[in-house]
């Protein structure tokens, strides 16, 4: 599985390259806005505000991206006849994949997290708790985008797309349900059932009296549909290894 980490990699170097020069050139300009605006401007709420919102939207428009570039690579190119050739590779492909999108997220983030830093931005538990679900949730945009581009790849039938989207309304269906009649959160550093919660598939805190308690079932709701995408995507490489 590192040999398809690190050739995966290594195949997308200039991107990346790319990528962490300009990451480099933000930071940069953050600190010497740090340095050259006043202290009161840095942290007015609107321009707080917009500087945090374009840079979770450039953050999570380059996962996006990076997720279709990679996994297109990997089925549009003549590397695909070599690497789903070889032995046990369904078993390996999906979660080298995997793997590869959260180095990716996760070096990305720390870049996000600096920039903020540099621009005062206080970095608490509830934002990496957040990102931290993200990353879960991006990994399943991968694990589906992997699906439907082998789907095509493999020329399957329309039953298998049907399948696919059933898939995806179930794990948003399920998740409401869940998050909401089944939250659990972290009070004093204990465990507690919360009352229902309807916006907990997506906002991953309970509101209490005096601060947000982090539910933990989101976490581990889509942790567990994220397991269930990648066996779902070994099944499919599994029966469906002729590219020829």
């Amino acid at each position: 599985m590192n040999k398809f980490i690190k050739y995966d990699l290594k195949s997308n170097r200039g991107f990346l390259r790319k990528l962490i020069i300009l990451q480099i050139i933000f930071i940069s300009l953050s600190f010497l806005g740090h340095g050259f605006l006043s202290t009161n401007y840095l942290t007015d709420p609107v321009f707080a505000n917009g500087i945090f919102s374009l840079a979770t939207v450039f953050f999570l428009g380059i996962n996006i991206f990076y997720i279709f570039f990679t996994i297109n690579k990997d089925f549009d190119s003549e590397r695909a006849l070599l690497k789903f050739s070889l032995p046990n590779a369904q078993k390996k492909i999906i979660w080298a994949k995997i793997f590869e999108l959260a180095f990716f997220y996760i070096i990305n983030l720390l870049f996000l997290l600096i920039l903020l830093w540099a621009l005062r931005f206080k970095i608490t538990s509830d934002i990496v708790y957040f990102f931290a679900l993200g990353l879960i949730w991006m990994l399943i945009v991968g694990g589906f985008v992997f699906y439907f581009k082998s789907l095509n790849r493999f020329d399957q039938a329309t039953g298998s797309k049907l399948y696919g989207l059933g898939l995806i309304l179930l794990i948003i269906v399920l998740g409401f349900l869940v998050c909401k009649y089944f939250s659990f959160v972290i009070v004093n550093g204990a465990i507690q059932h919360a009352r229902p919660i309807n916006y907990g598939f997506v906002f991953p805190f309970a509101v209490g009296s005096l601060s947000l308690y982090k539910n933990i079932s989101p976490l581990i709701y889509y942790f567990l549909a994220l397991l269930l995408v990648i066996f779902v995507n070994q099944k499919n490489i599994k029966n469906n290894l002729d590219l020829s």
